[in-house]
């Protein structure tokens, strides 16, 4: 018997004076793409304004960070929004984590309590993956001009066959919700949720984005082996801070990783 899902109280639902969403969303939707980040940029050269979301059934060369492929048959939920922030690069430090608490948000309400998060970008059910984020930003060391926040979600089990390695690590939202949402219905949710988000980071809300993704964080408390700049560390996770890094004890030492592969953790 599946669990009744539980929405956080601060889920923006649940919030008794919600916060209102400036974004406006124009939706293009597409059968096949490379990548909806591919389209979404193209669309940027020619004009297109912040909240334009690029949206597939499937990809063909759909990524993840540091150039891994993302397995996007179709069932699954694949989509990019173009922003035109034009703030300062350290206004968007929190960007990944405000859009996976985005996505959290809306995936709660058919999971609930069994969603975790994982830094940096990921968002897993059960021990296994369920959802992706890929940031990509354009402008200079003083203002970003352009972000894409491209997001993956494993929706309804493909019936193809699944390569082993991720049938390993993935995990699809179908084998877990008591009734999975539809691809409109959970892209509808996570819209509203990220309108609210980004809005939130925008408005000098670093604090209460770390604060509340800390609380949702798979890795707070364990001990972490951590890959950087071609350094292994090994250090007790304490969450990420304002600038969006994620904090480390090694040792009763504080060491803050801004990039970095987390290689296992127990």
């Amino acid at each position: 018997m599946k669990r009744a899902a539980h929405i956080p109280p601060d889920h923006p639902r649940a919030a008794i004076n919600q916060r209102g969403a400036d974004l406006c969303f124009t939706v293009t939707k597409f059968d096949e793409v490379s990548s909806t980040s591919d389209v979404a940029k193209q669309l940027a050269t020619k004009g297109a304004s912040e909240g334009t979301v690029v949206v597939a059934s499937a990809q063909s060369a759909g990524r993840g960070r540091r150039g891994r492929a993302w397995f996007s048959p179709r069932g699954g939920l694949y989509f990019t929004i173009l922003l035109r922030p034009n703030v300062a690069p350290e206004r968007l430090r929190l960007l990944a984590a405000a859009s996976a608490l985005a996505v959290f948000d809306a995936m709660a309400i058919s999971v609930g309590r069994r969603l975790l998060l994982k830094w940096p970008n990921d968002i897993y059910l059960e021990g296994k993956k369920v959802g992706g984020i890929l940031i990509e930003t354009k402008g200079s060391c003083a203002r970003i001009d352009e972000a894409f926040v491209g997001i993956g979600v494993n929706l309804q089990r493909p019936e193809m066959v699944i390569p082993p390695e991720v049938m390993n690590s993935a995990l699809w939202l179908s084998d877990c919700a008591s009734e999975a949402p539809s691809r409109e219905g959970l892209l509808a949710d996570i819209l509203r949720s990220f309108a609210d988000r980004y809005k939130e980071l925008l408005s000098s809300g670093a604090g209460a984005i770390a604060e509340c993704y800390n609380r949702r964080l798979l890795l707070m408390g364990r001990k972490l082996n951590v890959r950087c700049d071609g350094k292994a560390l090994v250090g007790i996770c304490r969450g990420i801070n304002e600038a969006g890094a994620l904090m480390i004890d090694d040792n009763g030492k504080d060491v803050s990783i801004t990039t970095g592969e987390i290689c296992s953790w127990q």
